[in-house]
């Protein structure tokens, strides 16, 4: 017997407070994706994060909820798989006073690329981060990558896909990782 090749999840990211349209996108995005065997890859927790977990959760796929705190309570209902870190909560401030961004450094690169959803400074953050493993960035109104005057202009151009719509980006997102 051959061996199923397991492909890397596809990274949701945005804000944990979102508007009704970023909910109803993430949503749909993530039941697209999910639909057809590509897992999800989130922080697990509300907002952008329960959508893009419910999403996957009603098409029968997975989501994978890693959590920037040590209770896996903390997971929204929908994560499949929850994975408690310890890393990136907004009370564990690393020496210089600011949070702890680890965590969206992990998303980032266990993704195989990232559907930005609304957000702020975190998403810019993992948006960042994503363009430095040399991701592709799918961007639903989603804010400018941190320090983006810093980065490689080539970068943005190349690794950052505007997108219109949950359709859109699930089609662009299958012609960068296909199906599996």
């Amino acid at each position: 017997m051959e061996p199923f090749l397991h492909p890397q999840p596809v990274g949701i990211i945005g804000g944990g407070t979102c508007s009704p349209s970023q909910y109803d996108t993430a949503y749909h995005v993530a039941f697209g994706l999910a639909g057809i065997r590509l897992a999800i890859l989130c922080g697990g927790r509300s907002g952008v994060m329960e959508a893009a977990c419910k999403g996957a959760f009603d098409a029968g796929g997975s989501a994978v909820a890693l959590l920037p705190g040590v209770d896996p309570a903390g997971a929204n209902p929908y994560a499949t798989l929850v994975m408690p870190t310890g890393l990136g909560n907004r009370d564990q401030a690393i020496t210089d006073g600011r949070p702890d961004f680890s965590r969206n450094r992990i998303i980032a690169m266990a993704a195989s690329c990232l559907v930005a959803i609304g957000g702020a400074t975190g998403t810019a953050n993992e948006i960042k981060l994503g363009l430095l493993f040399g991701k592709k960035v799918c961007l639903e109104n989603a804010p400018p990558p941190e320090d983006a005057d810093r980065l490689d202009p080539r970068l943005l151009e190349n690794n950052l896909i505007p997108m219109n719509g949950p359709e859109e980006t699930v089609e662009a997102v299958l012609e960068l990782v296909g199906t599996f």
